[in-house]
């Protein structure tokens, strides 16, 4: 007959090894990936390789489920490098003047045209839905984003 201590210690051992099987699952379950990418060929394809590619064009096609967020994130990371709006959007297009001369070979020749009294670009300042993010430079921005999108060196 077991005794009180031996039964004690063999279910204590029972809930560890059913413990650590829970806890295991669980960690190994969270490493489940969202998406999988796909080269043109239908072949698995590599995020990093993607993204290491893709900054390398000056333009990129998506192809998407329009109300599938994955899809919008992989856009916005693969577009979050427009830095350059974003110094315009923040800094004006003066700001452009500080760049390297690297840098200024990435983007349209200065100066850009720009004309504000664009209706597109007059009614990006009346966007009222969008307060924190509308300022007199938002308009600069979309014109330099457009610049460059244009503009093959």
């Amino acid at each position: 007959m077991l005794t009180y201590k031996l039964m004690n210690n063999i279910i204590k051992g029972l809930l560890t090894i059913v413990l650590l099987s829970i806890v295991s699952a669980n960690i190994n379950g969270q490493h489940k990936k969202a998406y999988q990418i796909f080269d043109v060929n239908g072949n698995k394809a590599n995020y990093k390789l993607m993204f290491e590619q893709a900054i390398t064009h000056n333009v990129i096609l998506f192809g998407e489920l329009h109300n599938n967020p994955i899809c919008h994130w992989l856009q916005y990371e693969l577009t979050k490098e427009r830095r350059y709006a974003a110094m315009v959007n923040r800094g004006g297009f003066e700001v452009l003047e500080t760049l390297s001369e690297k840098a200024l070979s990435y983007i349209a020749p200065l100066p850009v045209k720009f004309d504000p009294e664009l209706p597109g670009y007059k009614q990006m300042l009346e966007m009222s839905q969008m307060p924190a993010h509308v300022s007199e430079n938002l308009p600069k921005a979309q014109a330099i984003k457009r610049c460059n999108n244009g503009s093959f060196h």
